[in-house]
Formats: structure tokens, C-alpha cells, sequence
């Protein structure tokens, strides 16, 4: 089996601090279990489990796959239960019976063995457990979806970049492809695509030979080709051991006039190109497909829709991209990061999220924490324009203080990118937030469930932030809007401050004037923390409460049945999405925003229960 590369692996981010109108989520994944059929990961939710029989974790691919699976499975709240089928038929039959007869509420499964799912799929399907494939094949069994890499769009780049490459050089139109073995369905689409893309250039495919997936017949079917096709201009090989392979021959035969790509990106083709007899290849993200797995899974749970990229086939593709020799061997600069201040967990969270992300497209970073002062934000983020960085992202300590930095960027041409906390009216890139305003909406939601069939008023009330905390407003808006549509009334919002003093007083005031009050929703944990403790000590469990951050606090409060939910927001996610968006300005690719007027991308949101949580 083909060990391959990944550019980065999923963070899980612990649960965070709150701050301002800001706060996190997840928690810390465990190490990969090994084991047969490990003991399930108690996530602290009653949710069930969801069970992940992988290929063989003795590869880097699948290490970095369940590494994706099990942070996705626990962010959700769920239990989890790995299976390592060792790469044997037997190991997966009998291991991913074994996880559907342990009580799993999904399978999710990499086959080592495709033609041998039927019989779990079947197994399956009797106790009504949905089966989510990852990647290999699904050997025509009925699963409910497979995620494979999009193999045949990474053919195409390749083709595309090879043609970039020859073109305006003189020379044959002679093309080559090195094929993996007839049974690897989804890397023939690899060829099939580059052969596709590169044929409507001009060029000629000459021969196509499987190589297995290795080296060595990579290197002898390349001195082959060389033998009967001299001039020879580009070689693509579906996988990269047997680029590699034919890279090596081509070295050895003093030929560095033919185009190499190879698809994985696996640390021997990295060090093919940057030893320079490589021109590139396609990188998969096994810990991303991982985590496409899980929300799949999710989905099939709970009974929602899911859209397939082929209905037919019931495929869902997860995105490839190509890395270019170019790329490892030129510096690419820097991105800077200027960090509202890292002293909050908040903040650390969402620091890793914007450096793995800068460091996985290829970047330097370079990080300035302005440790919560306009006058070190303002000084230190010039500083880092004035460094020479390709893009600025930032998070405000002080929004209206932003249009001079902005100015400073533009200036240099160097794209601005805000993350959270508000954009303070300066002319920047974009700015990436939390969608508030739905995750009031699932907040008013899930209340007016909780109330349904019960006796009572239609009393609800909301603790407000502070008037400047222009995106956590949004919260109580979005809140408002539905439980008003669900026939409740808002009879008081009251702004605590962002505090949690504040909204324990305001909470023990709500009840002396509205004592039939019947839900609070708070735009903040420590607001929604503080007025549950008053209900706490006036004996009043009748109220709901719901929050806004997913704080330790709040989950605690969960815990102790005092709160019944909270709306989660993830930092992380949201400082790898700034990165995407960066990289996109420095390219010159078109983004397409959430709302072009004020330039906003939102990052979602999540409701966690209480229930998710006990």
C-alpha cells in the first residue's frame, strides 16, 4: 500500500475562554488507538457511538484519516470506536461486524478489501446503521456515500500545469502516463483526467503502462518509454511512488527535459522536486475526508438530506490540489498574523488554526500578539506590513483603529483579512465571523422545542453584550426573530456587559418583573452562566437558559442541568478559513463572500445541548 503526505492535520481545539463577543468549542483528540477493535472514547455525550473500521494504521495516510475521524466524531459529540483491519479481508469483515453489533449509531469505513462489503453493508442495513465509505472503493455495495479525492479534477491540474510548462518550448507533442493497477478504480480516474485535459492541448498520449503503484516498475517502465519514445516531452504517473520511480531513471539517464507529476504528495516526491527531477503532484487531505466522513454521518443519523457530487454513484468529492516544485523551491513569503492577544485561549485556538494553515500552503509566519492595546496593534502590525509579508490577517483588539493599518497595506498592495471581532468600517479584503446571526436562530429553535406542549407564559428575555460587540448583537437578533415567529414574546433585553456579575443581577431583576418568565437567551456564556446560577438560587429550574460560546463554564452549567444549551463557535476553523482567503487575494483568485456589501464570510456555528454534554 502507498504511504502518502499530508500538508496538515485537523486541529481540535480545547474549549476556550470568552472573550469580547468571542469563544470556542472542541475537545483535545486522544492518540489513535491500534488495536483491533478498541474501547470507545467516552465524549461526554449520550448521543451514541460512531464506529471507524480503517485500512491499516500502520500508514501515514491512515494515521492522518482517523486523526481527521475521531476529532470530527468528538466535536460532534459523539462516542467513538476505532477498528484497525490491519490490511486483511478476514480482520475487516469480522471487525466492522463486531462494531455494528456493538450498538455504533454509524459506520464509517476504509476497506482494505472493496468486493467484501457487502456483507458489513448488509449487516449493516438489518439494524438500520447508515455506512459512510472513505476513500479505496465501495466494491458495489449499497452504502449510504463514499468520499474519494476528486482523482480525475487532479488529473486535469496536472495536465494543465504540464502544459503551462511545455509551452512555447519546441519539441514532440509525445505525452506518457504511468497507470496504477486495473483495480485501483478511483487512481485510473487520475489518468483519465490528466489524458483528457492534455490531449485537447495538442499533445499525444503515446503509451499508458500500469506500473502497480511502485517504484521500481515506475523506474524500468520509464527506461522502456525513453527506449521507444526519445523525445518524450511529460510523464504522468497516477501515483507518486512510481513517479518517483520514473524520475530516478530520468535522472539517471541525464534527461531533465521531460516533465514529471506524480499524484499524493508523498515526502519522496517532495524531495524529488526539490531536488529538481520532479515538476509537481497532487496532494490529498486524508484528515479532511476523515472529517467529510463524520458530518456525513451525521447527517444520515439525524435523517437530514445529503447532495451527492454523483447521485448514481453516491460519491462525494473532497478536494485535491497540486504542489508545484516551484513552490518548495522559491520562497513563497510570508503571511502575518497580528493576534488580539494570546493570553486567551480563544485566541491560542484559533493562532494554531492560522499557522498550520499558513505553514500547509507553503508560507512563512510570522506571528504579533497585541496583547489587547490599540497602540501595540496599530505599531505592530505596521511593523509586520513594513516586513515585506504577502498578506495581513487580523484580529482587532480595537476595530476603528483598523483604517490606518488598512491604509498602510493597501499601499503596499498587500492584502488585509479580519478574523472576528469587527472590521471598524476600514476598507479590508474580508472578514471572517461567526454566523451570529444563525446561531441565535438555532438558539430560539431549540427553545421553542423545549417549550412546546408545556403550560405557561410566552415570556422570553434577552441578556444583551455590550452595544459595540456588533457581531454578538447579531446572536439576539437572529433570536429574536425566530422565537417570535414560534408565537413567544420578548418582553425585555437587557445588556450585561459581556459579564457574568451582570447577568446574574440582571437575571434576579427579570425575575422580580417578569416571574412567569419562561426562557432567557444570552449572547455570551458568561451572561447566560451568571443568570443560571440566579435561577439556581431562586429554586427556579423552569426557565431555559441558553448561552453563546460553548465556555468551560457553560459546559459545566450543562452539566449541572442549569443551562440547557450553548451555541459553539470554532477559532480554529475560522483562522484556517483567513488563510484560504489570503492565499486566494496573493493569487488573484476570485472570492466569492457571504455578504459582498460589507465583504463578511461566515464560519459556522453549532447548538450543543445539554444532553450532548452529560
Amino acid at each position: 500500500m502507498k504511504t502518502r503526505r499530508i500538508l496538515a492535520l485537523i486541529l481540535c481545539a480545547a474549549l476556550a475562554l470568552a472573550l469580547v463577543a468571542c469563544a470556542p468549542t472542541d475537545n483535545t483528540p486522544n492518540a489513535p488507538d491500534t488495536g483491533d477493535v478498541a474501547p470507545p472514547v467516552n465524549s461526554g455525550g449520550d448521543k451514541g457511538t460512531i464506529g471507524f473500521s480503517v485500512y491499516d494504521m500502520q500508514y501515514e495516510f491512515f494515521q492522518i484519516m482517523e486523526q481527521g475521524t475521531r476529532a470530527e466524531i468528538e466535536r460532534l459529540g459523539y462516542k467513538y470506536q476505532l477498528h484497525d483491519q490491519k490490511s486483511d479481508e478476514t480482520e475487516m469483515v469480522t471487525g466492522a461486524i463486531n462494531l455494528i453489533n456493538s450498538g455504533i449509531q454509524a459506520l464509517i469505513i476504509s476497506p482494505c478489501k472493496p468486493e467484501a462489503l457487502s456483507s458489513i453493508v448488509a449487516a449493516a442495513k438489518e439494524k438500520n446503521i447508515p455506512v459512510v465509505v472513505d476513500d479505496i472503493g465501495g466494491g458495489g455495495a449499497d452504502y449510504d456515500a463514499i468520499v474519494i479525492s476528486d482523482c480525475y479534477q487532479g488529473g486535469q491540474q496536472a495536465a494543465d500545469y504540464a502544459v503551462e510548462l511545455l509551452t512555447g518550448k519546441e519539441g514532440s507533442k509525445k505525452v506518457a502516463i504511468i497507470k496504477c493497477e486495473p483495480e485501483a478504480v478511483y487512481a485510473i480516474r487520475r489518468g483519465e483526467g490528466f489524458k483528457a485535459n492534455i490531449t485537447a492541448a495538442g499533445y499525444n498520449v503515446v503509451a499508458e503502462v500500469s506500473g502497480h503503484s511502485k517504484s521500481e516498475e515506475g523506474y524500468s517502465i520509464m527506461q522502456d518509454l525513453l527506449a521507444s519514445n526519445a523525445d518524450l516531452v511529460a510523464v504522468f504517473a497516477e501515483n507518486d511512488p512510481m513517479a518517483v520511480g520514473a524520475a530516478n531513471a530520468l535522472a539517471d539517464a541525464g534527461r531533465s527535459d521531460i516533465v514529471v507529476i506524480g499524484f499524493n504528495n508523498d515526502p519522496e516526491a517532495v524531495d524529488a522536486m526539490k531536488n529538481g527531477i520532479m515538476a509537481a503532484t497532487v496532494a490529498q487531505y486524508p484528515d479532511e475526508m476523515g472529517k467529510l466522513t463524520v458530518q456525513l454521518a451525521d447527517k444520515f443519523i439525524n435523517g437530514e438530506a445529503v447532495t451527492y457530487d454523483d447521485p448514481n454513484t453516491r460519491e462525494i468529492f473532497a478536494e485535491v490540489r497540486l504542489i508545484k516544485a516551484a513552490n518548495l523551491n522559491s520562497e513563497k513569503g510570508t503571511i502575518g498574523f497580528s493576534v488580539y492577544d494570546m493570553q486567551y485561549e480563544f485566541f491560542q485556538i484559533m493562532e494554531k488554526g492560522t499557522r498550520a494553515e499558513i505553514e500547509r500552503l507553503g508560507y512563512k509566519y510570522q506571528l504579533h500578539d497585541q496583547k489587547g492595546d490599540e497602540t501595540e496593534m496599530v505599531t505592530g502590525a505596521i511593523n509586520l506590513i513594513n516586513s515585506g509579508i504577502q498578506a495581513l490577517i487580523i484580529s482587532p483588539c480595537k476595530p476603528e483603529a483598523l483604517s490606518s493599518i488598512v491604509a498602510a497595506a493597501k499601499e503596499k498592495n498587500i492584502p488585509v483579512v479580519v478574523d472576528d471581532i469587527g472590521g471598524g468600517g476600514a476598507d479590508y479584503d474580508a472578514i471572517v465571523i461567526s454566523n451570529c446571526y444563525q446561531g441565535g436562530q438555532q438558539a430560539a429553535d431549540y427553545a421553542a422545542e423545549l417549550l412546546t406542549g408545556k403550560e405557561g407564559s410566552k415570556k422570553v428575555a434577552i441578556i444583551k453584550c455590550e452595544p459595540e460587540a456588533v457581531y454578538a448583537i447579531r446572536r439576539g437578533e437572529g433570536f429574536k426573530a425566530n422565537i417570535a415567529a414560534a408565537g413567544y414574546n420578548v418582553v425585555a433585553e437587557v445588556s450585561g456587559h459581556s459579564k457574568s456579575e451582570e447577568g446574574y443581577s440582571i437575571m434576579q431583576d427579570l425575575l422580580a418583573s417578569n416571574p412567569d418568565l419562561v426562557a432567557v437567551f444570552a449572547e455570551n456564556d458568561p451572561m447566560a452562566v451568571g443568570a443560571a446560577n440566579a435561577l439556581a438560587d431562586a429554586g427556579r429550574s423552569d426557565v431555559i437558559v441558553i448561552g453563546f460560546n460553548n465556555d468551560p463554564e457553560a459546559v459545566d452549567a450543562m452539566k449541572n442541568g442549569i443551562m440547557a444549551a450553548t451555541v459553539a463557535q470554532y477559532p480554529d476553523e475560522m483562522g484556517k478559513l483567513t488563510v484560504q482567503l489570503a492565499d486566494k487575494f496573493i493569487n488573484g483568485e476570485t472570492v466569492n463572500y457571504d455578504d459582498p456589501a460589507t465583504r463578511e464570510i461566515f464560519a459556522a456555528v453549532k447548538l450543543i445541548k445539554a444532553s450532548d454534554v452529560r
